[in-house]
């Protein structure tokens, strides 16, 4: 669902604070904050990583095993609630 809440966010988009300009929505900044919000893990779009990475996410995983298990855990159990 996340290019259809993409679609529905462009048809009024937020404007940029920094530009004062609409910002283009894109289904990755969808998952980026859901993922924030349900799971409370940040994850970058792939996009911010070069043309490759459109339409895929990252995480940096620049952390101890406990802690990246416990975002790996909560990023599961977020998506179980949706399932």
């Amino acid at each position: 669902g996340a290019q259809r809440m993409a679609d529905d966010a462009n048809k009024n988009p937020p404007i940029n604070p920094r530009t004062g300009r609409p910002m283009h929505v894109t289904p990755e900044m969808m998952v980026e904050d859901w993922v924030a919000k349900n799971a409370f893990v940040a994850l970058n779009p792939g996009n911010t990583y070069g043309l490759g990475g459109a339409n895929h996410m990252r995480m940096n995983i620049s952390t101890s095993r406990k802690t990246l298990k416990a975002a790996l855990d909560s990023m599961s159990n977020a998506l179980k609630k949706i399932a």
